[in-house]
């Protein structure tokens, strides 16, 4: 009888046993330079087979520099030194180059975020997945096609055999984030890697990337996850690291971490999701500290002119498989000093609908008018007078400016009108501006490409409320951002509304931050709203069977609770 017992326990003991580590990275420290401070200092931690640790924190914590070291992609420059750097029993700081080629790819995939730059934009994307499996298999070229269909199939990719054959600019964001994750996971490696993976993807396609993670890590696969979305950690994470400044300041079980978070800084960062936040709440902590919550009202009774109305408006585009209906009948009332939140995937009309009010393009049909008076169709020529009282705030601000201009000639181009850029003679102007938006005016000799993302931002609202508008259209302004940055850009455009009574469209595939900042939302799905109405009416109770998919798809704050093993 003792000897049975001590069987069973014995068995259970092993049972429970942890499996031995995948991954085990101890005191590991990165520097570029000799004498440079380390951008990641005396990190550590372990990935066991099966499980997913999450890094996460703000932009320039060490969160990226930890991933590239895990493959070797630090740069000749980089200086690497650990204690342990140990995978699958075999020392990666050792690792010669041959060596390096053999690991990467084949037993660690590596997921970057932009799948626009990592794809090889001259090969189609199933040349690009084949050539891992002709470098490490002895695959013949027919079994090496059925194995790059089956990861596309795999990764969630629809009419994979029609998809291997197109070049990455042909496909969409989300399809071209599964074919470089097909390609990261087609030869089934040990660990991967997933920097971001998620990021300005719509929430359909995040869910197929969540299921397709998730699904890895149930077949045995380590998984290093690096995101700034909390709900997704949440969701995926079975471990969570914080990192600031190089270093991880807390660490422990998902559950543990998010919900009984024991540093300043990750209560900051949770505080900064902006799911569960009440529309006019400060997301963070400085601005809560400078102004009182503002009440909210029942923005519902009339307000007069709209402040944009958009009405019956259509637009459809050629294209060689035929003609596309990008927008259909789509019909929008934004009033004063007010926001309204426009969500829908990707490809749903939101940014066409954007550029219709904008004045960029002239729908087929029907009408916007602006401040109660007609906007378009018009001639540009007869838009002009009145073009300062429409500003746009782009996605990738970057992008959006001229690298060879300053940050005082750009704001100056905005406050003349293009008939300047000599920013002697607007220095004063382009300080307040700075300083309307947080920044400081020493900013206005420097150029952009020198900034970081939230000030890039930043600048970019400077440069839409330079000519002093009405109306801003606001095209995905956070989608890029860290959690924190994001909260900083989402209370300064709270912020600026109140203080200019400025109105306006916010675009987004993020339903939190549309939760959080928008008064009113409208829905839209293949070109035409399907729904509208006050935020919270919309979201605590939707009637159109999209809204319903679109907020069952959604992570978001109740998840940031114990997950169920």
């Amino acid at each position: 009888m003792s000897e049975t017992t001590s069987h069973s326990a014995a068995d259970r003991a092993s049972a429970a046993a942890p499996s031995p580590a995948l991954l085990t990275v101890s005191g590991l420290s990165v520097r570029f330079g000799r004498t440079a401070p380390p951008v990641v200092d005396d990190v550590s931690f372990e990935i066991r087979p099966g499980e997913c640790l999450a890094l996460v924190g703000e932009s320039g914590s060490g969160k990226s520099v930890t991933a590239r070291t895990l493959v070797g992609l630090t740069g000749g420059d980089a200086r690497v030194s650990a204690e342990s750097l140990v995978f699958d029993g075999a020392p990666l700081l050792s690792a010669s180059a041959a060596a390096w080629r053999r690991i990467r790819g084949a037993r660690i995939g590596f997921v970057l975020q932009d799948a626009l730059v990592s794809l090889d934009p001259l090969r189609t994307v199933g040349r690009e997945i084949d050539d891992a499996l002709r470098l490490h298999t002895r695959l013949g070229a027919a079994d090496r096609h059925r194995r790059v269909i089956d990861a596309l199939t795999d990764a969630g990719v629809p009419d994979p055999a029609l998809r291997a054959g197109q070049r990455a600019g042909q496909l969409s964001g989300g399809l071209r984030q599964r074919a470089l994750i097909a390609s990261a996971v087609v030869l089934n490696p040990s660990l991967v890697i997933a920097d971001e993976p998620t990021t300005a993807l719509d929430v359909g396609v995040q869910q197929q990337v969540l299921g397709l993670l998730e699904k890895l890590r149930a077949g045995g696969t380590g998984l290093l996850l690096i995101s700034h979305d909390l709900s997704l950690v949440a969701r995926v994470a079975d471990r969570v690291a914080v990192m600031r400044d190089g270093r991880i300041v807390e660490t422990g079980a998902t559950e543990a971490v998010l919900g009984d978070p024991q540093q300043e800084y990750t209560k900051t960062l949770l505080a900064a999701v902006p799911w569960s936040q009440a529309r006019g709440t400060r997301l963070t902590v400085e601005a809560r500290a400078a102004a009182e919550t503002r009440a909210v009202t029942d923005r519902d009774d009339a307000h007069g002119s709209a402040a944009l109305e958009i009405t019956d408006v259509s637009k459809a585009f050629r294209t060689p498989a035929g003609t596309l209906q990008a927008v259909r009948d789509v019909s929008l009332r934004l009033e004063p000093g007010t926001t309204l939140g426009l969500v829908g995937e990707s490809g749903s009309g939101k940014s066409t609908t954007a550029r219709i009010a904008l004045g960029l393009l002239a729908p087929d049909a029907g009408q916007v008018r602006l401040l109660d008076q007609e906007w378009a169709p018009l001639p540009e020529r007869e838009r002009r007078p009145r073009r300062h009282l429409l500003g746009a705030v782009y996605q990738d601000a970057l992008s959006s400016f001229d690298p060879r201009w300053s940050v005082g000639g750009i704001l100056t181009d905005a406050l003349t009108g293009g008939a300047s850029r000599s920013i002697r003679r607007y220095e004063d102007e382009v300080a307040a501006l700075l300083r309307s938006v947080g920044l400081n005016p020493d900013l206005m000799r420097r150029r952009t490409h020198g900034l970081s993302g939230g000030q890039r931002q930043r600048v970019s609202i400077a440069r839409a409320i330079a000519p002093g508008p009405r109306v801003l259209i606001c095209d995905e302004p956070v989608s890029s951002l860290d959690v924190s940055v994001q909260a900083q850009v989402l209370d300064l455009l709270d912020e600026l509304q109140e203080q200019r009574n400025l109105s306006y469209l916010f675009i987004s595939h993020d339903l939190g931050v549309i939760r959080h900042i928008s008064d009113r939302v409208a829905v839209m799905s293949e070109g035409r709203i399907v729904e509208t109405g006050a935020t919270e009416t919309v979201f605590s109770d939707p009637r159109h069977p999209y809204t319903r998919r679109l907020l069952t798809a959604v992570p978001h704050r109740r998840d940031l609770t114990p997950r169920q093993s």
